[in-house]
């Protein structure tokens, strides 16, 4: 049963725009905030550093890689958040836009999924896994 859905940060969350400031996400920011009304954690890995202070109110923890002393897509990030939460694999689902981040959920087992758009994914977590 899944308990927790896992998320990167840089291009799921974030978008980045060049030579001026990037924007959130509101339909990504909205459908977490949909995901934890049904009982679901929220958590979020990224590789970037701690410059996300409007998300902090929106996952229920970001880990960053600085800090954990584990960068994706080495298992040892994932399986540090699954220690951490008290979580193994198969009650998650991870969501990234790098394939090689995805291929390293998937090297511990975590039901990994690339992130193309806000549509697709709600599609994945209703159709597919039956979250919602």
């Amino acid at each position: 049963m899944v308990k927790a859905i896992i998320f990167d940060i840089f291009g799921v969350f974030y978008k980045p725009k060049f030579l001026v400031a990037g924007t959130y996400d509101e339909k990504m920011i909205a459908l977490v905030k949909e995901l934890k009304s049904k009982g679901l954690k929220v958590f979020a890995i990224s590789n970037s550093f701690d410059s996300f202070a409007p998300l902090h109110e929106v996952f229920d923890k970001i880990y960053f890689a600085g800090e954990i002393g584990f960068y994706k897509p080495d298992p040892e990030a994932f399986l540090y958040l699954l220690k951490k939460e008290n979580l193994t694999p198969e009650e998650c689902v991870y969501f990234d836009d790098s394939k090689s981040n995805v291929d390293g959920g998937r090297k511990v087992l975590i039901p990994s999924f690339l992130f193309e758009s806000v549509d697709e994914t709600t599609r994945v977590l209703k159709e597919e896994l039956k979250l919602f």
